[in-house]
């Protein structure tokens, strides 16, 4: 018997299959939208005031209108998400996917400012953050370029160059691979930020190198002195990996992931599995 999941679209909760979309809808069209995703346990999201903050600084890069329901402390979409993970009967880790995408109306310039949304849930494997035992194998996406834009810290609905990456490192037996600008700076990974840590210190591209304003990017920078790290935000180049005692990526769901290899380095994992435990500690909301 096929079990029954449910999304919720505008706040209305209705089955996986009584969900459509029309060729008109502006996502489709010309991938006018934004996705959050977050990492829920229980009845918890995690860090959901950072998603928060980050959704309505999306908005207003892109001139967008959020949905009247809506407060400023975004706890009408904080309630409808629980009462999905409810009607799902999910209890334990799961991924929490927010899509909002402009209502139809115009071609390339838009006539409607408003927001839809589809709220939709995947279970996780676990409920709280674990680090991976086996560590990743990263390299560069060679012949990749990477657009530095004014909403590159936001994840749009365009999403084809990271869409070639993620074929690049399949294709090169590769975990995750790093983009590069034109002088060799490193910017992020796939659906990742990216990290160093050597000397008790961790290294990360400022927001200006055109990553993602990752949320368990800023809960890495504010919790990395509870273990023993201080913390610099700089441009990196790609001998800055080759140099390193550890490498991170990070995202939401994630939290982080070690990279046990970079081309012929090798990396170590211990200040990794110190931080996963300190923001398991933690129980933000």
């Amino acid at each position: 018997m096929k079990i029954l999941r449910y999304i919720s679209h505008n706040g209305v909760i209705q089955t996986e299959e009584q969900n459509s979309i029309h060729h008109t809808n502006r996502a489709f069209a010309y991938g006018d939208s934004f996705f959050e995703t977050m990492h829920a346990n229980g009845m918890t999201i995690q860090f959901y005031s950072i998603h928060w903050q980050r959704i309505k600084k999306a908005c207003e890069i892109l001139d967008y209108k959020l949905p009247t329901q809506f407060d400023d402390f975004g706890e009408g979409l904080f309630k409808q998400i629980i009462k999905l993970l409810h009607r799902n009967r999910f209890f334990q880790g799961v991924r929490v996917r927010v899509s909002f995408y402009r209502n139809t109306g115009g071609y390339f310039y838009p006539t409607e400012q408003r927001l839809s949304y589809i709220i939709q849930l995947e279970k996780l494997s676990d409920s709280q953050y674990v680090l991976n035992k086996i560590g990743y194998d990263c390299d560069i996406c060679e012949g990749i370029p990477h657009p530095k834009l004014p909403w590159s810290g936001i994840k749009t609905g365009n999403s084809l160059v990271f869409i070639q990456a993620a074929k690049y490192a399949r294709k090169h037996d590769l975990d995750d691979c790093f983009f590069v600008d034109k002088n060799n700076h490193l910017i992020e990974g796939i659906a990742s930020n990216i990290f160093i840590i050597k000397n008790n210190k961790i290294f990360t591209p400022p927001l200006s190198e055109g990553c993602v304003d990752g949320v368990m990017r800023q809960v890495i920078l504010r919790s990395a002195q509870n273990i023993g790290l201080s913390i610099k935000e700089k441009r990196l180049k790609i001998d800055s990996l080759l140099e390193a005692e550890e490498i991170w990526t990070s995202n939401a769901i994630q939290g982080i992931r070690w990279v046990k290899s970079f081309r012929n380095s090798r990396y170590f994992h211990n200040k990794a599995s110190l931080m996963v435990d300190e923001i398991n500690k933690q129980n933000l909301s």
